[in-house]
């Protein structure tokens, strides 16, 4: 899949940015760089999008201006592993402190000051250095969910977002609590998820695109994966589905958002990230992207006419707030698409077992972290049970 990224019209006709950031603006690349003119662009274009710096908010000082001390970054304390750690919230002002996921207080120990203004959350190695079962028994329940799935003939991909630690390392600091034991299992975990039960690996894809693309795949601030990680993902389903489907994609930047980041409220402070949307023609024509939704905690249809480069399947996804990430793009993937978030299972399970029920795939993602603790609804026993016999009872369309 290649992405065909090109900058924003308004530098053709002469309007020019400012250099406000700590480094030189990025040169126009060379035709003659053949397809590095492709892969030099998003540099390009982000550095020199007209009203840039206008956007781009001055990152908090986070706990020293806040308390008048730096911060203790223990990463100790054992907090829900859920995939939806804050809203999505593509808005022009960040999201307010305090936290409401922890109680309307600042929780230091759930983030992990990195180098140059990154954060992470540090649930990425507290569950997998504390999780609540072994990885033996995660992948035992994954299985066992695959069968039911499957012996209702319908096909099951599962998709496992990896943690922005896992995925963009290099601005994380020298040393950090639980660094080493998540280290230990991290291998163990990704040779079970990807080998045993054959779970897509988005690791490579997901390098990929930060190499050619020469920008992260996660936000700085925030703990999901960015509109790039959103198109990787559904790629690799998409070929998953159909080997080479891809092949007809075009997609072009799309103009500039400044969502809200989710880590810095943890911490008592606010925080924008600066993102780049982007267009995607199934078959290299007309643009079929829609919103970007918030979260779905009722079954949500997506889809259009089909055409080249679409799944046509009925499509069931289950998913978290990185699924609801990459619903921008799900009307360009998918003719006939329905998706919910496996939360709620937990408040209503037959609307989620009715969701599964009405595809032909059933897509069900979930982040790196949730699956290493071992806590995702859909592995409970009593809802696998629903599931198989609900399916069981509804043939695959």
């Amino acid at each position: 899949m290649i992405f065909f990224l090109i900058p924003a019209a308004a530098y053709a006709v002469g309007v020019r940015p400012a250099a406000f950031e700590n480094h030189r603006l990025a040169a126009f690349p060379g035709i003659t760089k053949g397809w590095g003119f492709f892969t030099a662009l998003p540099n390009w274009a982000t550095d020199n999008l007209p009203g840039r710096q206008a956007g781009v908010h001055a990152e908090a000082g986070i706990s020293q201006n806040v308390f008048g001390e730096p911060p203790a970054f223990s990463g100790t304390d054992r907090q829900p592993t859920g995939g939806q750690i804050g809203p999505i919230a593509p808005v022009q002002t960040p999201p307010q402190p305090p936290d409401p996921l922890n109680g309307g207080q600042a929780d230091y120990s759930q983030v992990i000051e990195g180098k140059n203004g990154w954060l992470y959350y540090a649930q990425d190695m507290t569950s997998k250095c504390d999780p609540d079962q072994p990885i033996s028994a995660t992948i035992h329940d994954l299985t066992t969910l695959r069968q039911a799935i499957e012996a209702s003939g319908r096909q099951l991909i599962l998709v496992v977002a990896p943690d922005k630690s896992t995925a963009e390392p290099a601005n994380l600091p020298a040393t950090y609590p639980d660094k080493d034991c998540a280290a230990q299992a991290s291998g163990p975990f990704w040779q079970g998820v990807v080998g045993t039960d054959k779970a897509l690996d988005l690791r490579p894809g997901l390098a990929e695109a930060a190499v050619e693309s020469g920008r992260p795949v996660y936000y700085k601030q925030d703990t999901h994966w960015n509109d790039l990680g959103s198109l990787v993902m559904l790629g690799a389903v998409a070929n998953q589905i159909r080997p080479g489907i891809t092949s007809t994609w075009q997609s072009v930047p799309d103009g500039v958002v400044k969502p809200g980041a989710d880590l810095p409220p943890m911490i008592a402070s606010t925080g924008l990230d600066t993102e780049i949307h982007y267009s995607l023609g199934p078959d290299g024509g007309a643009d079929r992207t829609g919103p970007t939704l918030a979260d779905m905690p009722k079954a949500t249809k997506f889809g259009g006419p089909p055409t080249t480069g679409m799944v046509t399947e009925p499509t069931a996804l289950l998913g978290d707030s990185f699924l609801a990430h990459a619903t921008r793009y799900l009307p360009a993937v998918f003719s006939d698409a329905t998706a919910i978030d496996y939360a709620t299972i937990d408040t209503d399970q037959a609307a989620v077992e009715s969701v599964l029920a009405g595809g032909k795939i059933i897509v069900i993602e979930l982040v790196e972290r949730v699956l290493a603790a071992g806590d995702a609804p859909f592995l409970r026993p009593e809802v696998i049970s629903g599931i198989r016999s609900y399916l069981a009872a509804h043939p695959a369309p």
